[in-house]
């Protein structure tokens, strides 16, 4: 199956921005791609891999995988924990 991703984890140092009020805004890593994996993998949740732009993991129990179903990963996670419970 094909797997597309996306990095957005906080990279760079950190800025204050006035919208409103004073937040907190670090810049997000803007790496992306994509991979084929075996629908087994994707099932158990078995392909964490470093982004190629920042070297950050990328967790399978987040959102940052989509596969060519429209799933996420993390709503995967999600659905196999509430099945497990």
């Amino acid at each position: 199956m094909k797997v597309t991703w996306h990095c957005g984890m906080f990279v760079g140092p950190a800025r204050w921005k006035f919208s409103g009020d004073w937040i907190f805004e670090p810049d997000e890593c803007s790496g992306e791609g994509g991979f084929e994996i075996d629908p087994e993998e994707w099932d158990d949740l078995d392909f964490p891999m470093e982004c190629t732009e920042c070297a950050q993991e990328l967790d399978p129990f987040c959102d940052h995988f989509t596969a060519d179903t429209g799933e996420t990963s993390g709503n995967l996670y999600r659905r196999v924990m509430e099945q497990s419970a």
